[in-house]
């Protein structure tokens, strides 16, 4: 949980986080505005080599690893099929309102889920650049690849003309006066 006044993130930079032990997903309480003109990224990951497992976004879950080993299913509320299918589950699961907050499931072949973010702000929230939450496809051919994760907007107003991109199945939910 990370507390402040205020969040801007400019046109030409791209935020993106790494994983707590825990695994959480992240929550910005925030007193005044935010501006998102840049990337705000909670992507999951692609395996980074052979029968390791593939990292998620912050609140996402690990990919199942792939290699000389094998292939691993992914973890999470959906985590891929472990029968005879090749694809992995890439479903939307959870609840509308993101409660609990989580991220997406890993898939097979070594890819991961998308993450999990709350931005509450007191003020508003101004998406001119994106916001991702990608479950990422890869790892072999035929694999579905991660589920999307969550992203939640809280806030006075929430306006822009940008991007939230929960792709891979994942959930969105804004909430504002305006």
């Amino acid at each position: 949980v990370f507390k402040y006044s205020s969040v801007n993130i400019n046109a030409s930079r791209t935020v993106t986080f790494i994983n707590h032990p825990t695994r959480a997903p992240v929550v910005w309480l925030v007193q005044g505005n935010v501006t998102i003109a840049g990337t705000l990224s909670l992507n999951g990951a692609v395996t980074p080599g052979n029968n390791l497992l593939a990292e998620p976004g912050p609140g996402g879950f690990r990919g199942g690893a792939s290699g000389s080993l094998g292939t691993g299913a992914g973890l999470g509320v959906g985590g891929a099929n472990t029968g005879n299918s090749l694809a992995s589950y890439a479903s939307v699961y959870g609840n509308p309102s993101i409660v609990p907050l989580i991220g997406g499931s890993g898939g097979l072949g070594g890819t991961a889920g998308g993450g999990a973010i709350l931005i509450a702000a007191a003020g508003s929230i101004q998406v001119t650049g994106s916001v991702t939450s990608l479950g990422i496809a890869g790892g072999f051919p035929n694999y579905s690849g991660g589920s999307g994760g969550a992203i939640r907007l809280v806030a006075n107003s929430i306006s822009g003309s940008g991007t939230i991109d929960v792709r891979n199945d994942g959930r969105i939910r804004l909430e504002a006066n305006n």
